[in-house]
């Protein structure tokens, strides 16, 4: 069955008619499909995606998250085959579209909302939560940071560079992964804590794609959110956003606290060596405008990590690769 079919059954039997307007909205990188549906007032965003492992997963953490309070969507069908859903309709304005728009000043309370929220989702959301029901590794471990680097080596450091001195990366990597392996992780990781997964409706805000979520350390989500590339904060904007978060965490646990101060460093350098490789593969392989578009400050921000993170020892020639990308620029031929 088409997928416009299938949301068009999903919404007359939720509704008990069909929808009299259906709009397709844009995808980003997933292969998911999604709609906005309209009958007379009533609004719903359908989901089509043919991994029904994935569907499971969003649709368990939705209704567990909402269950604590937590500002996510909220599940309002599902179909038979696990194909589709239907969730509410959170509007078109994100964190990042306010951000871009206004500027920092004007999108700083909604980034103190959600970083809130974000301790909410990572400490009392993690209470009660099924690791089994989660569609990625329930638990972001030692392999999972493995794939990550390996992501950005095979599929970013290696596209512009043939003669990657694998044995010199990899001793790089063991050394930031034996470090990582002390943190703790068992607070719920978002995976993809970034502006354009923060949603702005009724002057709150509301987390969406946190399908590939799983156990892990707080300070990944916050490295996700403060180095997005095209958010493009400053080094002031980040550091008043990293203490805010902070001292929200200190008011019920100083541990947890001093943990985040320590490993922040850490996980600001996986996760932008991540996004390389996420902007490797959907922008150069796949050409992907969006990720096209994050290319260029990915870079700039990557040539800088020693300045924004730095760390108890030397990632000396992953450092030097990244130097060597905004040196020579071998992107601008793309």
């Amino acid at each position: 069955m088409q997928a416009d079919q299938h949301l068009k059954d999903l919404a007359t039997k939720f509704w008990g008619n069909p929808p009299d307007k259906i709009e397709a909205l844009a995808k980003a990188g997933s292969d998911r499909i999604y709609h906005r549906l309209s009958l007379g007032a009533q609004m719903a965003i359908s989901t089509f995606n043919p991994n029904i492992a994935e569907n499971k997963a969003f649709i368990y953490l939705s209704k567990h998250f909402q269950s604590k309070g937590i500002h996510v969507p909220e599940i309002l069908a599902e179909s038979g085959d696990g194909l589709s859903y239907l969730q509410s309709d959170l509007g078109d304005r994100s964190l990042f579209d306010h951000l871009q728009a206004n500027g920092f000043s004007a999108a700083l309370p909604f980034y103190q909302k959600s970083l809130l929220q974000l301790s909410a989702m990572q400490f009392q959301g993690t209470k009660a939560i099924d690791p089994d029901q989660f569609f990625a590794r329930p638990i972001f471990d030692r392999v999972s940071m493995r794939w990550d680097l390996d992501y950005a080596k095979y599929y970013f450091f290696r596209y512009f560079n043939p003669d990657l001195d694998e044995s010199a990366w990899e001793r790089d990597c063991d050394t930031l992964l034996d470090w990582l392996e002390t943190a703790e992780r068992s607070c719920f990781m978002h995976r993809d804590f970034q502006s354009r997964n923060i949603m702005i409706a009724d002057g709150e805000t509301y987390f969406i794609d946190f399908q590939g979520g799983r156990m892990g350390h707080p300070a990944y989500d916050l490295a996700s959110l403060l180095l997005q590339a095209r958010a493009g904060l400053s080094a002031e904007q980040r550091n008043e956003l990293l203490e805010y978060y902070i001292a929200h965490v200190a008011t019920f646990s100083s541990q947890w606290a001093a943990s985040i101060r320590y490993y922040y460093p850490g996980f600001v350098w996986l996760r932008v060596l991540q996004t390389l490789g996420s902007y490797g593969y959907r922008g150069i392989l796949q050409q992907k405008p969006h990720f096209l578009l994050s290319l260029d400050p990915a870079i700039k921000q990557a040539s800088l990590l020693t300045q924004i993170a730095a760390l108890p020892f030397d990632l000396s020639y992953i450092r030097e690769q990244c130097a060597q990308l905004e040196q020579h620029k071998p992107w601008k031929n793309v």
